[in-house]
Parts: structure tokens; sequence; C-alpha cells
């Protein structure tokens, strides 16, 4: 009975050794099983990193350009530009990047003048090498696409308004009216010179150099 007894107790050990030797190959398995769903999970989730990177950068910069500019704009453009694709894309780090106490910026201004403050704008200045009874005329000139923060608009028309009508030549061409008082005015410029820029201009000719003509003909 006793030889019975022993045998009995050893395939009792036996039995209790290969199942706790099938569990634990069942907890490795399933802990296998666990790491192939993470590596698939995390590719997954880095294939949705790569194809939305794009998207949330330039979602990051709109929040940024409209947290810079968070007062209702006025953008006036001429109506034979070609805009750029990503115009609005362009505007908002524009707008990131200009510093806070602009009231006008020039989103393309020829034969520029004034400082550098950044890669892609500069602070609009006077030309003193020009003689204030002309305007300082022959910098900064065009006004093909002008951004303006609207509460700042009424003291800059104001200011506009009486250089206009100053009786100084070359004061009745706005462009160079303004760019005259810019050391009463913060005015900021992006250089005509930096491609690609916000927009083109259209070969579509000029309604008013046509009306101009037809006027012309006329008189004569």
């Amino acid at each position: 009975s006793i030889s019975n007894s022993n045998s009995k107790e050893a395939g009792k050990d036996k039995g209790s050794d290969r199942e706790a030797q099938q569990k634990e190959k069942e907890k490795e398995n399933k802990q296998e099983e666990g790491k192939e769903e993470n590596v698939e999970e995390g590719d997954g989730k880095g294939q949705e990193t790569r194809d939305g990177k794009a998207r949330r950068m330039t979602g990051q910069e709109e929040q940024q350009g409209q947290e810079a500019g968070s007062k209702p704009l006025a953008l006036i453009l001429e109506d034979d530009l070609i805009l750029e694709t990503d115009f609005s894309i362009r505007l908002y780090r524009l707008l990131a990047e200009v510093p806070c106490d602009w009231e006008v910026i020039s989103l393309k201004s020829s034969n520029p003048f004034g400082t550098c403050i950044s890669q892609h704008i500069m602070r609009v200045e006077p030309d003193v090498n020009e003689p204030a009874e002309r305007c300082r005329y022959g910098v900064n000139l065009g006004s093909f696409g002008m951004l303006y923060k609207v509460d700042r608009l009424e003291k800059v028309s104001n200011q506009l308004f009486d250089k206009v009508w100053s009786n100084q030549p070359h004061c009745l061409e706005v462009d160079v009216a303004l760019a005259s008082i810019s050391d009463k005015v913060s005015y900021y410029a992006v250089p005509s010179i930096q491609h690609p820029g916000f927009f083109n201009e259209g070969d579509f000719g000029s309604m008013r150099w046509t009306l101009n003509q037809q006027q012309s003909s006329e008189t004569h």
C-alpha cells in the first residue's frame, strides 16, 4: 500500500508539472501575441503621423498666425494678381513673424528701403537720401497686396490723407506717400525680390488704362 501511495503522489506531481509548464507556455504565447499587436499598432501610428504631419504643422502655424493677428484684418488685392496656391498658409506664417506693433503690411514692395527684421519681412523707413519736398520718391513702390489692422485704419487713413493732399510732387501716388510717412505709421513690407512670393501679376491688361485711352480718344 505504501508503494501504491508513493506512485500516486509521483503521478500527481508529474501532472502538476505538466499543467504548470502548459500554463507557462500559454502565458508566453499571449505575451508574444501582445508584442506583435503593439508593433503593428506602433507602425500604424507611425504611418498616420507621417501622413498627417504636414496637416498638423499647418494647423499649428495657422493657430500662431491667428494669435499674432487676433484682431480683424483687411486685405486689399489688385484684381490682376494670381495668388500662390499656399497663399493663406504663407500669410499665417507672416503674421506669426511680423512684430505685434504692425499697422500696415505690403505683401510685395519694389525698390525696398528700410531695415530687415527677419528672413521674410522688413520695417519700411523713409528714404532720407531723397528730398522731403519730393515725397521721398523712389522706394517701396507698389500696392499690389496690402494688409491692414482694422482698428488702426482710421489713424493710418487720416495721416495718409494729409500727406497725399500736401501739395508735394509724387505724394499723390499712395504707395509713395505711405512710404514717406513710415516714421509715423508702423509699416512693414515683403521685398519683391523674394521668390516665391505671395502672388504673381497676371497679364490681363489694365481697365483703368483702357478707360483713360477711350476718354482721351473721345476728347481729341
